[in-house]
């Protein structure tokens, strides 16, 4: 009982973390300036993003990873939802998560991508156990427009347990984006 009430309440330190680094990014735009609004406002598409790059970026032992997520247009003072699942080729372990990202745009063609948000990581058959089934991932992407809507972007992601676990050595990844609106 004790071990599980210490589980609960790490999860909870965990989504209060989430939320309060969510409402730093909003005070430091309404403090700095920044635009609250995704880029376009209520113009911006909903995208599918094809990704394929390396995990265990920083890590001797570099897999061959490739996901697929979905960014919604919807967006409320700028927060876009999104939904990933991803995979690697150490034994095919499996992502799926969803969470929040922001664009933040630097002119008419480049933009900046942060996004976090919890998911479900399946390590049955592969060598990389996270120490948890529930890892957060948080991510940074640079992208540039490359023609009609489409974007072409590099991206830095961390997937960790967040200390939810006493085994919890994370990983790193980066990874080429593709992505296709839909108007």
């Amino acid at each position: 009982m004790i071990g599980h009430l210490d589980r609960l309440t790490r999860v909870f330190q965990l989504l209060v973390g989430m939320n309060l680094g969510i409402l730093i990014v909003l005070l430091a735009c309404l403090f700095t300036g920044l635009p609250l609004q995704a880029a376009g406002g209520a113009t911006d598409p909903s995208y599918l993003i094809i990704g394929v790059g390396a995990a265990q970026m920083l890590n001797q032992h570099k897999h061959f990873l490739y996901d697929a997520s979905y960014r919604f247009k919807v967006n409320y003072l700028g927060l876009h939802p999104y939904v990933i699942g991803g995979s690697a080729t150490d034994g095919a372990p499996l992502y799926l998560g969803a969470g929040l990202l922001y664009y933040l745009d630097l002119s008419s063609r480049l933009r900046i991508t942060l996004s976090s948000g919890p998911g479900y990581y399946n390590h049955e058959s592969s060598t990389r156990n996270l120490g948890y089934p529930n890892e957060f991932y948080s991510n940074i992407e640079v992208s540039t427009r490359v023609w009609d809507g489409h974007r072409l972007g590099l991206s830095f992601g961390h997937i960790s347990n967040a200390s939810a676990s006493h085994h919890n050595p994370g990983s790193e990844t980066l990874r080429l984006n593709y992505g296709i609106p839909f108007h």
